[in-house]
């Protein structure tokens, strides 16, 4: 079984589980995310907010679950992720 490394995720999981029967592909997708997440221009708020604005409008309770507490983290204030 491919094992790829935690890198800072902690973890792999969640909707990256599902391409781990090819690898490569499951390689490419999480330095995306990794790169969007960690090396992108949006500040740590507004990109959890947006994430989590794109999880509610497309009912998305696997991505909200896993970005209310980063959104909290980042200083998103309760009133707006509620």
């Amino acid at each position: 079984m491919y094992r790829r490394p935690a890198g800072p995720r902690g973890h792999l999981g969640g909707m990256y589980s599902a391409p781990m029967n090819h690898p490569v592909l499951a390689d490419h997708v999480g330095q995306l995310g990794a790169h969007l997440r960690f090396h992108g221009l949006l500040a740590d708020d507004v990109r959890e907010l947006a994430i989590l604005a794109s999880a509610r409008s497309l009912e998305c309770e696997f991505e909200w679950l896993q970005h209310v507490g980063l959104a909290r983290d980042a200083g998103v204030p309760p009133d707006v992720i509620d």
